[in-house]
């Protein structure tokens, strides 16, 4: 299971996304991977998503079918079901700075509110901020490449 979270953390970190695996029990799977500076510094501040992440997860465990929504801090995130056949037996929620975060009035709110250097936050947000919120839909590769080897790894723990 370690090498499966540890193959996605590399995907995320490539795609600049935080990846975080919830099993069917909705248990976070050990903490969740953070692809870029950027979202790193945000999440060591308090993680004002952790809660917008638990949420996501648990409406996608209990519906069992993808979710999208955005966090408190302009984020956009998606929830991803994972099956083994057709038995429900994780989520995966994927999150990423969006463009439109680049806005100086909202990087400055986000930054004031989290007690964060704008400068240097500017900077990371620059490098982090790829896609925009409306390209979520149109990014079916970050869904195959984690969700298998998520699926792989929940049907691993799932058969012990």
């Amino acid at each position: 299971m370690e090498t499966v979270l540890e193959d996605l953390r590399g995907k995320a970190s490539e795609l600049g996304m935080v990846l975080s695996g919830w099993d069917a029990s909705g248990e976070v799977l050990p903490e969740p991977a953070v692809g870029n500076e950027f979202c790193r510094l945000v999440c060591s501040s308090n993680d004002p998503c952790a809660k917008a992440r638990y949420a996501l997860a648990s409406c996608v465990l209990r519906k069992g079918e993808s979710s999208r929504t955005t966090s408190p801090l302009g984020c956009c995130m998606l929830g991803i079901p994972v099956r083994n056949r057709r038995r429900l037996i994780g989520a995966m929620v994927l999150e990423y700075p969006t463009r439109e975060m680049l806005d100086d009035e909202h990087l400055a709110r986000v930054c004031d509110r989290l007690q964060l250097d704008r400068q240097v936050m500017t900077t990371y947000a620059q490098q982090a901020c790829r896609h925009s919120a409306a390209e979520a839909p149109d990014l079916p590769s970050v869904r195959r490449g984690p969700t298998n080897a998520l699926h792989r790894g929940l049907a691993g723990k799932a058969a012990r």
